[in-house]
């Protein structure tokens, strides 16, 4: 009995939330600064998956205020940050395409009650702390998925950055950019180029050292464009107003199910991954069971208000590491601060420049690039080198799950070769014997 007691008190350690909040004061300049740099680079992403999804631009806003409200607080890193991710708004909008009302619009009590679905599935695997088992994907994966996203995040960048719409794929942002460039903006990669170099110099020349570079950057390039009257591609209109309740169906739980366990496991893969990226940056480790409860929390409450399903996101994570954050007071602080423009404060934000954003964001893809193995690539055994490879490709040109899934089987099977050639190696010296 006093074993099972024993073993009861180190399971709920796992989940001893107070800890998060433990040191929530100690830097409070720092991570509110960052938490508003944060909330700055999320918008524009919320407002588009929100579009992207079929729900509306509001949907990805409520995400994004769930993933800083709910999920912040209760993450498994200090440096966690999330909100709605590409893969996740896919999953939604083939949803939203097949479930449809008569009038043609979506069914969005079907939509919220999957979404809620997935948040159940999350928690339930974190509190059987299945998620730790990310802790053993190889360091090739972890590498790769970090490069690829870096270089993938930085394509996608270069349109906005121009001044002109984002690229719907890699592949088109690729194929289109020698027509692109001769379509640039001056004005508007003259903001962006302002922007970052004040986000790159911004940290060697500061003499405030807790102001954070992208913000001032933000801030600058705003400024500038509004005072020079320069028309450019900037956010626009944030929708406002409270939301509208929605309970889940249990009626349609069954049919809810295989959408929500495909939702879940993008979230999953998408959370646990950026989390093990904040790691390898920050030098951390964090709580996997406990990233997952978080999670399945903010998709819970993001369903119930009619927001789009939401992880842990690698961008918006960077950039808080860059901007000086280091506890979950940045996380709460963005949410704080994307409710308050959802509750009327958005024409605050409405005359900031793309451009000026892709400025940040092409520093934070830089920064996602592993550079500790890019310099060794060429010296890596082989199948290090073809898993690294492997999944930069996939990451990049395919999806992430596909990459993560794809790397893992690669290096899975190299490690049954590599036990297989030991065990005859071993078999051969006995027999020598």
């Amino acid at each position: 009995m006093d074993q099972v007691m024993t073993n009861f008190r180190e399971y709920l350690k796992t989940f001893n939330f107070k800890e998060n909040f433990e040191g929530l004061t100690s830097n409070v300049r720092g991570d509110m600064l960052a938490g508003i740099t944060v909330a700055m680079v999320i918008l524009p992403m919320a407002l588009a998956f929100g579009v992207a999804s079929g729900l509306g631009a509001v949907a990805g806003m409520w995400s994004a205020v769930a993933a800083g409200l709910v999920a912040g607080p209760l993450s498994g890193s200090a440096w966690s940050v999330g909100g709605p991710t590409g893969p996740m708004t896919i999953q939604i909008l083939t949803i939203a395409q097949t479930h449809h009302m008569p009038d043609g619009s979506p069914d969005l009590v079907f939509i919220a009650t999957m979404i809620i679905l997935a948040g159940l599935i999350l928690m339930t695997l974190g509190f059987l702390k299945l998620g730790q088992f990310i802790k053993f994907t190889p360091y090739s994966v972890i590498s790769g998925f970090m490069t690829g996203l870096g270089v993938l995040y930085m394509l996608l960048q270069l349109n906005p950055f121009i001044g002109l719409p984002g690229a719907k794929s890699i592949t088109s942002a690729i194929t289109g950019l020698p027509s692109t460039i001769t379509q640039a903006s001056l004005p508007a990669v003259g903001i962006g180029l302002l922007t970052l170099a004040i986000v790159v110099m911004w940290p060697k020349i500061s003499p405030v050292t807790w102001l954070p570079g992208p913000l001032i950057g933000l801030f600058v390039g705003t400024a500038v464009a509004t005072a020079l009257g320069l028309d450019i591609p900037k956010i626009g209109e944030v929708p406002t107003g409270l939301p509208e309740l929605y309970l889940p169906d249990f009626t349609v739980f069954h049919e809810a199910f295989v959408p929500a366990a495909a939702l879940a496991g993008l979230c999953i893969f998408d959370s646990l991954l950026t989390c093990l990226i904040v790691d390898n940056m920050t030098g951390t480790h964090h709580n996997s069971d406990r990233e997952l409860v978080a999670q399945g929390s903010a998709n819970f409450f993001s369903g119930m208000v009619g927001g789009l399903g939401g992880a842990t996101n690698t961008m918006p994570c960077v950039v808080g590491i860059q901007s000086g954050a280091q506890t979950r007071l940045c996380s709460i602080t963005m949410g704080l601060v994307l409710l308050s423009f959802i509750l009327g404060l958005g024409s605050l934000a409405a005359s900031i420049p793309l451009s000026a954003l892709a400025g940040i964001l092409l520093k934070a893809g830089y920064d996602i690039l592993d550079m500790r193995v890019l310099p060794v690539v060429r010296r890596l055994p082989t199948s290090d080198l073809m898993v690294f490879a492997l999944v930069v490709l996939m990451t990049v040109f395919w999806n992430l799950l596909s990459a993560m899934a794809m790397g893992l089987a690669v290096a899975f099977f190299r490690f049954v070769k590599d036990q297989s050639d030991r065990y005859k190696a071993d078999l051969n010296v006995r027999n020598e014997d």
